[in-house]
């Protein structure tokens, strides 16, 4: 995760998209470390899953994200749906 963490650090993105199921961690626990530092906290965070429950839902609003995005099931889908999501004007404050 340090590894992230400089990474990012070193060239700062304009927008965080987190799966939930990450592998060795979790969206939950990446977004949670974004939210710890603090110039990456007016960058918009959007989690995302091809299965939304209300709980995850709640959770993301909880830790600091700005969107939960279900992914949908299709790949074709997917991509339009990406591209309003980069579409739309962020204001994170």
């Amino acid at each position: 995760m340090r590894d992230v963490v400089k990474n990012i650090k070193e060239r700062i993105p304009h927008i965080f998209l987190i799966d939930i199921n990450l592998g060795k961690t979790t969206g939950v626990e990446c977004s949670r470390l974004i939210q710890s530092i603090p110039q990456l906290l007016p960058i918009p965070k959007i989690l995302m899953s091809i299965y939304a429950s209300r709980l995850q839902i709640d959770e993301s609003e909880q830790i600091g994200c700005h969107y939960y995005f279900e992914k949908p099931p299709s790949f074709l889908e997917r991509v339009d749906e990406m591209k309003k999501l980069f579409e739309k004007d962020w204001e994170c404050n």
